[in-house]
Protein backbone atom coordinates (compact mmCIF):
# COMPACT_ATOMS: atom_id res chain seq x y z
CA UNK A 1 0.00 0.00 0.00
CA UNK A 2 1.32 3.86 -0.67
CA UNK A 3 2.43 4.53 2.53
CA UNK A 4 1.13 8.13 2.91
CA UNK A 5 -2.27 7.03 2.01
CA UNK A 6 -4.51 7.62 4.94
CA UNK A 7 -5.26 4.29 6.69
CA UNK A 8 -8.71 4.01 5.59
CA UNK A 9 -8.08 4.62 2.21
CA UNK A 10 -5.24 1.97 2.15
CA UNK A 11 -7.41 -0.77 4.17
CA UNK A 12 -9.87 -0.23 1.63
CA UNK A 13 -8.48 0.18 -1.90
CA UNK A 14 -4.50 -1.31 -1.39
CA UNK A 15 -5.24 -3.45 1.58
CA UNK A 16 -3.95 -6.87 -0.03
CA UNK A 17 -3.89 -9.38 -2.54
CA UNK A 18 -6.07 -12.80 -2.63
CA UNK A 19 -4.81 -16.36 -2.33
CA UNK A 20 -7.92 -18.32 -1.19
CA UNK A 21 -7.96 -22.08 -2.84
CA UNK A 22 -9.07 -21.82 -6.50
CA UNK A 23 -11.91 -24.30 -7.68
CA UNK A 24 -10.38 -25.75 -10.35
CA UNK A 25 -13.76 -26.15 -12.43
CA UNK A 26 -14.34 -23.02 -12.53
CA UNK A 27 -11.53 -20.74 -11.75
CA UNK A 28 -12.83 -18.74 -9.00
CA UNK A 29 -11.79 -19.11 -5.18
CA UNK A 30 -13.77 -21.18 -2.90
CA UNK A 31 -16.58 -18.50 -1.37
CA UNK A 32 -16.27 -21.06 1.86
CA UNK A 33 -12.53 -19.96 2.27
CA UNK A 34 -13.26 -15.59 1.85
CA UNK A 35 -11.48 -13.50 4.35
CA UNK A 36 -13.41 -10.61 4.60
CA UNK A 37 -10.72 -8.35 6.13
CA UNK A 38 -7.10 -8.21 5.19
CA UNK A 39 -5.44 -10.11 2.71
CA UNK A 40 -5.01 -13.61 0.65
CA UNK A 41 -0.95 -14.45 -0.18
CA UNK A 42 -1.51 -18.08 -1.76
CA UNK A 43 -0.67 -17.89 -5.56
CA UNK A 44 -3.93 -19.60 -7.40
CA UNK A 45 -3.28 -22.56 -8.95
CA UNK A 46 -4.31 -21.99 -12.56
CA UNK A 47 -2.39 -18.51 -12.88
CA UNK A 48 -5.31 -16.56 -13.34
CA UNK A 49 -6.14 -13.09 -12.38
CA UNK A 50 -8.35 -10.50 -13.09
CA UNK A 51 -6.41 -6.78 -13.48
CA UNK A 52 -6.73 -3.36 -11.98
CA UNK A 53 -4.60 -0.36 -11.82
CA UNK A 54 -3.22 1.73 -9.73
CA UNK A 55 -1.23 5.05 -9.48
CA UNK A 56 -2.46 6.82 -12.33
CA UNK A 57 -3.73 9.99 -10.14
CA UNK A 58 -2.57 12.38 -7.77
CA UNK A 59 -4.77 10.99 -4.93
CA UNK A 60 -3.48 7.42 -5.42
CA UNK A 61 0.52 7.71 -6.16
CA UNK A 62 3.37 7.70 -3.53
CA UNK A 63 5.42 5.29 -1.94
CA UNK A 64 4.44 1.39 -2.51
CA UNK A 65 4.70 -1.22 0.34
CA UNK A 66 8.19 -2.48 -1.03
CA UNK A 67 10.04 1.04 -0.91
CA UNK A 68 9.82 2.06 -4.60
CA UNK A 69 7.50 5.07 -6.29
CA UNK A 70 4.56 4.98 -8.85
CA UNK A 71 5.56 7.87 -10.19
CA UNK A 72 2.26 8.32 -11.38
CA UNK A 73 2.32 5.09 -13.20
CA UNK A 74 4.88 5.69 -15.66
CA UNK A 75 6.00 2.20 -15.14
CA UNK A 76 5.97 -1.22 -15.01
CA UNK A 77 5.24 -2.09 -11.28
CA UNK A 78 2.57 -4.45 -9.48
CA UNK A 79 1.09 -5.20 -6.14
CA UNK A 80 1.00 -8.89 -4.64
CA UNK A 81 3.82 -8.99 -3.51
CA UNK A 82 2.12 -10.69 -0.32
CA UNK A 83 1.76 -13.51 -3.09
CA UNK A 84 5.47 -13.11 -4.95
CA UNK A 85 7.37 -11.24 -2.32
CA UNK A 86 9.20 -7.80 -3.09
CA UNK A 87 11.03 -6.83 -6.70
CA UNK A 88 9.97 -10.28 -8.14
CA UNK A 89 9.32 -10.01 -11.72
CA UNK A 90 6.21 -11.38 -13.03
CA UNK A 91 5.07 -11.89 -17.18
CA UNK A 92 1.34 -10.95 -17.03
CA UNK A 93 -0.44 -12.03 -20.43
CA UNK A 94 -3.66 -11.45 -21.85
CA UNK A 95 -4.93 -14.74 -23.00
CA UNK A 96 -6.99 -13.41 -25.55
CA UNK A 97 -4.42 -11.80 -27.48
CA UNK A 98 -0.90 -13.24 -26.48
CA UNK A 99 0.14 -9.97 -25.41
CA UNK A 100 2.20 -10.00 -21.99
CA UNK A 101 4.07 -7.32 -20.13
CA UNK A 102 6.50 -7.49 -17.61
CA UNK A 103 6.27 -6.01 -13.91
CA UNK A 104 7.52 -6.17 -10.39
CA UNK A 105 6.04 -6.77 -7.46
CA UNK A 106 6.40 -3.55 -5.48
CA UNK A 107 3.33 -3.65 -3.29
CA UNK A 108 0.70 -5.19 -1.62
CA UNK A 109 -2.95 -5.71 -2.33
CA UNK A 110 -5.84 -5.11 -2.96
CA UNK A 111 -7.51 -5.58 -0.22
CA UNK A 112 -9.59 -8.93 0.45
CA UNK A 113 -12.97 -7.70 -0.10
CA UNK A 114 -12.13 -6.24 -3.94
CA UNK A 115 -11.37 -9.81 -4.84
CA UNK A 116 -14.07 -11.36 -2.69
CA UNK A 117 -16.62 -9.02 -4.98
CA UNK A 118 -15.68 -10.69 -7.81
CA UNK A 119 -15.03 -14.27 -6.75
CA UNK A 120 -11.47 -14.18 -8.12
CA UNK A 121 -8.19 -13.28 -7.32
CA UNK A 122 -6.91 -9.86 -8.23
CA UNK A 123 -3.53 -8.53 -9.44
CA UNK A 124 -3.12 -4.67 -9.12
CA UNK A 125 -0.46 -3.29 -11.29
CA UNK A 126 0.95 0.03 -13.28
CA UNK A 127 -1.88 1.70 -15.80
CA UNK A 128 1.01 0.77 -17.93
CA UNK A 129 0.02 -2.76 -17.76
CA UNK A 130 -3.49 -2.11 -18.62
CA UNK A 131 -3.03 0.26 -21.33
CA UNK A 132 -0.69 -2.38 -23.00
CA UNK A 133 -3.12 -5.33 -22.61
CA UNK A 134 -6.08 -4.09 -22.85
CA UNK A 135 -6.11 -0.58 -23.85
CA UNK A 136 -7.31 1.60 -20.55
CA UNK A 137 -5.54 3.61 -17.91
CA UNK A 138 -8.11 2.81 -14.88
CA UNK A 139 -9.49 -1.05 -14.69
CA UNK A 140 -11.08 -1.99 -11.84
CA UNK A 141 -12.26 -5.22 -10.24
CA UNK A 142 -15.76 -5.32 -12.18
CA UNK A 143 -14.11 -4.76 -15.71
CA UNK A 144 -13.20 -8.65 -15.02
CA UNK A 145 -9.82 -8.11 -17.13
CA UNK A 146 -8.72 -11.61 -17.33
CA UNK A 147 -4.69 -11.94 -17.50
CA UNK A 148 -2.18 -15.13 -16.83
CA UNK A 149 0.39 -14.53 -14.04
CA UNK A 150 3.66 -16.40 -13.98
CA UNK A 151 7.14 -15.58 -12.53
CA UNK A 152 10.44 -15.10 -14.61
CA UNK A 153 14.12 -14.51 -14.29
CA UNK A 154 15.16 -11.39 -12.42
CA UNK A 155 16.94 -10.30 -15.36
CA UNK A 156 13.99 -9.99 -17.48
CA UNK A 157 13.72 -6.20 -18.40
CA UNK A 158 10.70 -4.59 -17.07
CA UNK A 159 7.93 -3.51 -20.20
CA UNK A 160 5.28 -3.78 -22.67
CA UNK A 161 6.08 -6.91 -24.62
CA UNK A 162 9.27 -7.96 -22.86
CA UNK A 163 8.35 -11.28 -21.54
CA UNK A 164 10.39 -14.24 -22.87
CA UNK A 165 9.85 -14.58 -26.57
CA UNK A 166 8.23 -11.12 -27.20
CA UNK A 167 4.83 -11.89 -25.93
CA UNK A 168 3.86 -12.43 -29.66
CA UNK A 169 3.41 -15.82 -30.24
CA UNK A 170 1.98 -17.55 -27.37
CA UNK A 171 2.77 -21.64 -28.56
CA UNK A 172 6.59 -22.78 -28.23
CA UNK A 173 8.51 -25.48 -30.47
CA UNK A 174 9.66 -28.16 -28.50
CA UNK A 175 12.90 -30.32 -29.73
CA UNK A 176 11.91 -32.66 -27.02
CA UNK A 177 8.31 -33.14 -28.86
CA UNK A 178 9.15 -32.19 -32.09
CA UNK A 179 6.24 -30.01 -32.13
CA UNK A 180 4.77 -27.04 -31.43
CA UNK A 181 3.39 -26.72 -28.15
CA UNK A 182 0.73 -24.59 -27.04
CA UNK A 183 1.34 -21.96 -24.25
CA UNK A 184 1.14 -23.25 -20.58
CA UNK A 185 2.20 -26.43 -21.89
CA UNK A 186 5.55 -28.03 -19.27
CA UNK A 187 7.76 -30.10 -20.93
CA UNK A 188 10.40 -32.12 -19.12
CA UNK A 189 13.17 -31.44 -21.49
CA UNK A 190 15.00 -34.85 -23.21
CA UNK A 191 18.56 -32.88 -23.32
CA UNK A 192 18.97 -32.22 -19.33
CA UNK A 193 15.70 -33.91 -17.64
CA UNK A 194 14.18 -30.38 -16.24
CA UNK A 195 11.14 -28.84 -16.72
CA UNK A 196 10.40 -26.04 -18.58
CA UNK A 197 7.09 -24.02 -19.38
CA UNK A 198 6.00 -22.30 -22.50
CA UNK A 199 4.74 -18.83 -21.51
CA UNK A 200 4.32 -16.03 -24.11
CA UNK A 201 6.21 -17.85 -26.91
CA UNK A 202 9.78 -19.11 -25.01
CA UNK A 203 10.61 -21.52 -22.73
CA UNK A 204 10.43 -20.30 -18.91
CA UNK A 205 12.50 -22.84 -16.50
CA UNK A 206 10.48 -24.21 -13.83
CA UNK A 207 6.87 -25.41 -13.88
CA UNK A 208 4.04 -22.37 -13.54
CA UNK A 209 0.72 -23.73 -14.40
CA UNK A 210 1.02 -26.45 -16.64
CA UNK A 211 -2.46 -27.27 -18.45
CA UNK A 212 -0.38 -30.24 -19.77
CA UNK A 213 2.61 -31.98 -19.08
CA UNK A 214 4.39 -34.03 -20.97
CA UNK A 215 7.68 -35.70 -19.22
CA UNK A 216 10.01 -38.96 -19.54
CA UNK A 217 8.52 -42.43 -19.34
CA UNK A 218 9.51 -45.49 -16.79
CA UNK A 219 10.11 -48.77 -18.17
CA UNK A 220 11.42 -52.06 -17.16
CA UNK A 221 15.20 -50.68 -17.93
CA UNK A 222 14.73 -47.35 -16.55
CA UNK A 223 13.48 -43.92 -17.53
CA UNK A 224 13.35 -43.04 -21.19
CA UNK A 225 12.90 -39.50 -23.17
CA UNK A 226 9.94 -38.27 -24.56
CA UNK A 227 9.33 -39.85 -28.57
CA UNK A 228 12.07 -43.08 -27.06
CA UNK A 229 11.16 -45.92 -28.96
CA UNK A 230 11.29 -49.30 -27.24
CA UNK A 231 10.94 -53.04 -27.36
CA UNK A 232 9.13 -55.07 -24.10
CA UNK A 233 10.51 -57.78 -23.11
CA UNK A 234 7.30 -59.04 -24.90
CA UNK A 235 8.57 -57.79 -28.15
CA UNK A 236 6.46 -55.25 -28.63
CA UNK A 237 7.41 -51.77 -29.85
CA UNK A 238 6.54 -48.71 -27.90
CA UNK A 239 6.95 -45.32 -27.67
CA UNK A 240 7.49 -42.67 -24.70
CA UNK A 241 4.08 -40.61 -25.69
CA UNK A 242 5.17 -38.23 -23.01
CA UNK A 243 2.78 -39.78 -20.92
CA UNK A 244 3.42 -43.43 -21.12
CA UNK A 245 5.03 -46.28 -22.89
CA UNK A 246 2.28 -47.11 -25.91
CA UNK A 247 2.31 -49.04 -29.24
CA UNK A 248 2.15 -49.33 -31.83
CA UNK A 249 6.08 -48.34 -33.48
CA UNK A 250 5.77 -48.71 -37.14
CA UNK A 251 8.74 -47.22 -39.44
CA UNK A 252 10.61 -46.30 -36.57
CA UNK A 253 7.78 -44.12 -35.22
CA UNK A 254 5.26 -43.70 -32.89
CA UNK A 255 2.10 -42.58 -31.46
CA UNK A 256 4.26 -39.07 -30.51
CA UNK A 257 6.19 -39.16 -34.04
CA UNK A 258 9.39 -39.97 -35.37
CA UNK A 259 11.39 -42.23 -32.71
CA UNK A 260 13.97 -39.88 -30.76
CA UNK A 261 16.64 -42.83 -31.17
Amino acid sequence: MRIEQALLVAALWVGSGCGAPVDPTVGEENPASFNFGGTYSTIPSNGNYYLTSFGYSANDDGIMYCGEYTKTGSWFYAADAQRYNCGTRIAITNPATGKCAVAETDDVGPASWVEDAVHMPILDASPQVSMYLFGVKGAGNTDKLLVHVATVPASTPLGAGNCPGGGGSTSCYSATMAATEPQYTCVQSATDQLWYTCIAGAWVAGTASCNDGLHWCSTSSGSVKPRFCQQGTDGVWRQCTGYSMQPPVTNWAGPAGACSN
